[in-house]
């Protein structure tokens, strides 16, 4: 073999080594923990109950805006609640369903579905939606200095989107899963390798 072809080749192995490292890993990880279904509440909780009509996901609540958003199951929905008399105020038609919802800047609602492999950007007053392609199974997504983070759960990706577009994508440790931005910081949990990673 030829120096540049041994070059060639020890530069594909530095390549090819952590992504093969990382399959073997995620093959001796256990599988990512899921809550246990909850039984029926043996006393009515305080407070209002609202009957939603459909099995609900996340939440997220615009204090500024006095309204609440539900991630609606079936069919796949964003649900706006007026916060003080537990009114419907809108109904949102999504492509598909989010586990998770984030508030995210302007008033916009950030509902990663993931079967869609999208970011969509409601707007919780209008109910107007943008839809953004980003990567494998979009979990959760937070906002924080002028920049919204999704967590790619099936890509093993951090996808950075700002001014509507993506931005750049950061690799993650395996299935991650939570996000939260605080302090500058972005951490995110990944639910199979069970680590928090922090990023600037």
């Amino acid at each position: 073999m030829s120096r540049r072809g041994a070059w060639l080749a020890l530069a594909a192995a530095l390549v090819v080594s952590p992504v093969a490292g990382g399959c073997g890993e995620a093959h001796r990880l256990p599988r990512a923990a899921e809550p246990a279904v909850a039984p029926p509440p043996a006393v009515r909780p305080r407070g209002r109950v609202l009957a939603l009509g459909a099995p609900a996901e996340g939440v997220a609540v615009d204090s500024g805006a006095g309204l609440v958003a539900v991630a609606l199951r079936e069919p796949p929905s964003l649900a706006v609640y007026d916060a003080r008399s537990g009114s419907r105020v809108r109904r949102v038609a999504l492509l598909q369903s989010a586990r998770h919802l984030g508030l995210g800047p302007a008033g916009n609602v950030l509902v990663p579905a993931e079967r869609a492999d999208a970011l969509v950007q409601v707007r919780i007053r209008s109910g107007a939606a943008r839809m953004l392609r980003v990567g494998r199974f979009p979990h959760d997504a937070a906002a924080g200095g002028g920049r919204v983070f999704v967590t790619d759960e099936r890509g093993d990706r951090l996808t950075v989107v700002a001014a509507g577009r993506v931005l750049s994508t950061l690799r993650t440790p395996i299935q991650p899963g939570g996000v939260a931005f605080a302090d500058g910081r972005v951490g995110v949990v990944a639910v199979r390798q069970r680590v928090l990673a922090l990023y600037d």
